[in-house]
């Protein structure tokens, strides 16, 4: 029988929230992954994001290429996968 990894914390969702959160579990060093079948979600189809701090114009695409990176920059694990249950 394998044995399977025990991650601190599993994040579910690659967006913008999923991204920031493991970027926020990197700095306090706890082990995790994150499932997502798309990194960045619905993010990556919004045209111009005009408000937020410190671009004042900035398509979906760009500033979540801009996040993955920044998370990965970290050695964050991205699984590709859905999750459709969750038990204890």
């Amino acid at each position: 029988m394998d044995k399977e990894k025990i991650y601190d914390l599993i994040i579910i969702g690659a967006g913008p929230a999923g991204l920031s959160a493991s970027i926020y579990a990197s700095r306090y060093k706890l082990d995790h992954l994150i499932f997502g079948t798309e990194e960045g979600g619905q993010m990556k189809e919004i045209r111009a994001i005009e408000n937020w701090p410190g671009d004042i114009s900035v398509s979906g695409c760009d500033l979540i290429s801009r996040m993955v990176a920044h998370s990965q920059s970290y050695g964050i694990k991205i699984k590709k996968e859905s999750v459709v249950s969750i038990k204890k």
